[in-house]
């Protein structure tokens, strides 16, 4: 028998399906009952209101992209015995985050943050997801850190948030019409992460 967690978890994955399909409005709660095997009232009990629902199926569609470019470089950069292989993990994110899907994921990620806006339970949801997300960049420049990579003098979490803001701030160039280069985005992003180490490379 499923568990509560796997029941919500199903309800929530059902959303977001809806969600990438059809938007805000494409989700009804009858149809991602059926979607995910349970009844409306499990949905209600899991959930409260169908505003809920939403605001968590948000938070979790961004976390989930933004987690995606965390672990595309999280273990070569966790487990790096380099300066040079800490910043070609980090390059390697770089690429990741520069990549035409993640275009589309950054237009939904700013749609779901303005909404946030007058949205209590969506922006609190948010809040909630970021969080986690901060604290596992934070946890990566502790590491390079420890192992001498980067600054002693820079707050860890400070780093992590400038990283997540240029990351979130590329929303920029997808509206710009003379937007520069994916090469010449990596050059400034790179140069930018030379001035955190600890020791220049060659």
């Amino acid at each position: 028998m499923p568990t509560s967690q796997a029941t919500r978890d199903r309800i929530l994955t059902e959303t977001i399906r809806a969600l990438d399909e059809s938007g805000d409005r494409g989700v009804r709660v009858a149809r991602v009952a059926q979607a995910a095997g349970v009844t409306q009232g499990m949905v209600t009990y899991h959930f409260a209101t169908r505003d809920r629902l939403l605001a968590e199926a948000h938070a979790q569609r961004i976390a989930k992209t933004i987690n995606d470019d965390v672990d595309t470089g999280l273990a070569e950069v966790v487990e790096a015995t380099s300066t040079e292989e800490f910043v070609a993990g980090v390059r390697r994110l770089t690429s990741a985050v520069l990549s035409p899907d993640r275009r589309v994921e950054r237009k939904r990620r700013l749609n779901a943050l303005s909404y946030s806006l007058s949205d209590d339970e969506l922006h609190s949801a948010m809040c909630s997801e970021y969080t986690v997300t901060v604290n596992r960049f934070e946890s990566v420049f502790d590491a390079g850190k420890s192992r001498g990579f980067i600054r002693s003098d820079l707050d860890s979490r400070a780093i992590a948030t400038m990283l997540m803001s240029y990351s979130f701030g590329l929303v920029i160039s997808d509206f710009d019409e003379h937007a520069p280069s994916d090469a010449a985005l990596t050059a400034v992003i790179m140069a930018f992460v030379e001035g955190l180490l600890a020791q220049s490379i060659d």
